[in-house]
């Protein structure tokens, strides 16, 4: 059996609440083997912060697009990073809060400053970085130290792909 540290922490009431809810309707033994769970998916799931290289993936920022100045800051911060965002997508969630998804693919060292800039705006509810690890390039490659992306051309016929042939 593993070793057990007794640890303490302050939560705001309405997360532990929260949480307290979803420990039980996931069948979590009980709350310190729901945190566990959590901790286990919080390291497995930024894993992606020791990479290094280039790496694919998305970042989803929730935020409040209330919040003063976080539309503007969200555009900002994606205009220094043109070199890592390949594409970002918008979406309502509700009245009040958004979901941007902006895909990534580069160097994993910028996508982690992309990160923390990001993460660091006020008006950001939460952000994660799902990352498909490391990227051999398929499609682009580094020339001479920079991360470049450029069609190669393909054999296969577009005719067949839609049945016609």
């Amino acid at each position: 059996m593993l070793k057990t540290t007794r640890v303490s922490i302050s939560l705001p009431d309405e997360l532990l609440k929260s949480f307290d809810e979803v420990v039980e309707k996931t069948g979590q033994r009980n709350r310190s083997a729901g945190i566990g769970a959590a901790m286990r998916e919080y390291v497995t799931s930024n894993t992606w912060v020791n990479e290094e290289g280039n790496i694919s993936g998305a970042v989803l920022v929730t935020f409040d697009h209330d919040s003063r100045g976080i539309n503007d800051a969200l555009t900002s911060v994606q205009h220094n990073y043109g070199d890592v965002i390949s594409a970002s997508m918008h979406l309502h969630l509700d009245a009040r809060n958004c979901l941007e998804i902006i895909a990534v693919r580069g160097s994993a060292e910028r996508v982690k400053r992309l990160a923390r800039e990001l993460s660091g705006k006020k008006g950001i509810l939460n952000l994660k970085v799902v990352a498909s690890g490391h990227d051999k390039g398929a499609g682009s490659h580094s020339h001479g130290g920079e991360w470049n992306h450029h069609e190669h051309p393909h054999t296969h016929d577009h005719e067949s792909d839609n049945g016609t042939n």
